[in-house]
């Protein structure tokens, strides 16, 4: 009989635990059909990857691709939509938060008093990390020691301000959300035996530390600066240095510990549903606190924030800027200078690029 019961109680927990990720599967098919999946959206899709896979802005195709999608009856709500979706595509993990919306009421309970407190500290986590250029030293300090150059690369397909920032917003939130559920495995396993508030106490301290510090960096180094490894032959951006190295740490230490706390639970003869449902209520609640960080601070400091970290790391580490094409097939890496401090001067050599000059094989990308 106990180990029926337990078999019971084995499978009840993993059936928890599969409801967001089953609940993923529908809402990912709603929302492809939502933001569209007729053929005149495919169609259109189309012309957006021949604009963008030459290194060039929609915003100088704007015209053309407005009037692309006026032949197609495609409203503008519409076609802003999937712009977004092309250029900041959800992928399964993002709709596996999705089911957090329903449980809003419930959830913010737990998330609203963690957002809260979340914003002083996201104020001196700036402090340190931008203004007194702590972040930029750690920068020089690792491209002396990995010998990598960096160089500044003006970014063509900036064109964020034209986008849904709901959208984008969300899609720049996972490492901020997973880290919530990664700071409670953590002390859920050195804690364990303890009362669940005093759980909670611990885990949320410990993830508003870590979501302060990985909300301004994500926010700081998401920059047209990049690193160039001459040995490698790779030209690396900043931002996806980073979450190429963290990602994988954070998805398999949270298949690992998710796995370590429920064999330990069960040893032990814990309640594994409790300890199931209590990882959907972590989740869910730093869904929410990943929304309130991503679009409350980052999306409000982001340009100030990008202007200070990218005058510390020009001052610091005396990067020049490079134009990277692609035309006819050919790659090309044309010098152009020192990469200036001042913010106007780097957004014009924007407008002062070869990409600004569209080549007669895309002059009429609609035909």
């Amino acid at each position: 009989m106990d180990s029926e019961i337990d078999l019971i109680q084995i499978l009840s927990a993993i059936g928890i635990l599969f409801i967001p990720i089953l609940a993923a599967i529908p809402i990912r098919i709603i929302w492809k059909r939502y933001i569209g999946g007729s053929y005149q959206h495919e169609e259109y899709r189309r012309l957006l990857s021949l604009v963008v896979n030459a290194g060039y802005s929609l915003t100088q195709f704007r015209d053309q691709l407005d009037e692309a999608s006026r032949r197609r009856r495609i409203p503008k709500e519409r076609q802003r939509l999937i712009e977004t979706d092309f250029l900041f595509p959800l992928k399964t993990p993002h709709f596996i938060l999705l089911p957090s919306l329903f449980f809003t009421p419930l959830v913010l309970l737990f998330a609203t008093p963690l957002f809260l407190l979340a914003l002083p500290l996201l104020s001196l986590v700036e402090f340190i990390l931008i203004r007194k250029g702590l972040l930029a030293y750690i920068i020089m300090r690792f491209q002396h020691i990995s010998k990598w150059q960096l160089i500044h690369i003006p970014r063509p397909r900036n064109n964020e301000d034209e986008l849904r920032g709901d959208i984008v917003a969300f899609s720049k939130m996972l490492m901020t959300v997973y880290l919530g559920l990664f700071a409670w495995l953590i002390v859920h396993w050195i804690f364990r035996g303890f009362d669940y508030w005093v759980i909670i106490l611990i885990s949320g301290f410990s993830y508003l530390i870590l979501v302060s510090i990985l909300g301004v960096i994500k926010t700081a180094i998401d920059t047209e600066f990049v690193f160039a490894d001459p040995a490698g032959t790779a030209i690396i951006p900043i931002e996806r240095f980073f979450r190429e190295l963290l990602e994988p740490l954070v998805g398999i230490g949270l298949v690992f510990l998710l796995i370590r706390d429920l064999t330990a639970l069960f040893r032990e003869g814990g309640d594994l549903i409790l300890f199931s449902l209590s990882i959907l209520i972590v989740l869910f609640s730093a869904t929410l606190v990943g929304i309130g960080v991503e679009v409350g601070h980052a999306t409000r400091r982001r340009k100030a924030i990008h202007n200070e970290f990218s005058e510390k790391l020009i001052k610091s580490c005396n990067p020049r800027t490079y134009y990277f094409l692609r035309e006819k097939g050919l790659i090309k890496i044309i010098e152009y200078g020192p990469t200036p401090i001042d913010t106007d001067e780097r957004n014009e050599i924007k407008h002062k690029a070869p990409f600004t000059k569209i080549p007669k094989e895309l002059s009429n990308i609609d035909s």
